[in-house]
């Protein structure tokens, strides 16, 4: 799918930039935290997962980085991108030693604004698992809205999962 996806998508403290090659060195410890590998998944071979996140299929990727630094603390998705339906669902991760700064917010508000301007989506959905208190923190300091009542879904590696759906829709 060619979106058209921007070099740079920038705001609220935070940029958003394509995936590069170099990129594998940040990206390379998310597979050993506990964190990311419990509600993401990384494959072992980091330079295979960069070249997905470059020509995600049905969405784009981007490397969250500071304003002013140019080094990828995080990632930054909107996958599941559906156009007729005009929504696509948002997923994030940032690097243990950038975490607690709100980054996670700032990027993702970032990057919803850009949808929601540039692609024209009317809602962007986040799934989260009940557990995740970080992530439905960001959804709520979004300003997110949990749509219906947690439901089970079974992850990739058979182990129900219960999630809560949240819908961010454009202010304004």
């Amino acid at each position: 799918m060619d979106l058209g996806q921007p070099n740079r998508v920038a705001g609220d403290g935070v940029a958003l930039r394509p995936w590069r090659p170099q990129d594998a060195a940040a990206v390379a410890p998310m597979r050993d935290d506990p964190v990311v590998r419990r509600w993401s998944s990384l494959p072992h071979g980091v330079d295979a997962w960069l070249e997905r996140q470059r020509s995600k299929p049905d969405g784009v990727s981007f490397a969250l980085t500071g304003a002013g630094d140019d080094r990828a603390v995080g990632k930054m998705a909107l996958g599941h991108l559906d156009l007729d339906a005009r929504h696509a669902e948002l997923s994030y991760w940032v690097l243990p030693a950038a975490r607690g700064r709100g980054l996670a917010a700032r990027g993702a508000r970032t990057l919803a604004a850009w949808g929601f301007e540039a692609l024209g989506l009317r809602a962007v959905l986040l799934d989260i698992d009940v557990d995740n208190a970080p992530s439905r923190r960001v959804a709520e300091a979004l300003g997110a809205r949990p749509r219906d009542a947690p439901h089970v879904e079974t992850d990739r590696n058979g182990v129900p999962r219960e999630l809560l759906v949240y819908e961010l829709r454009p202010s304004g």
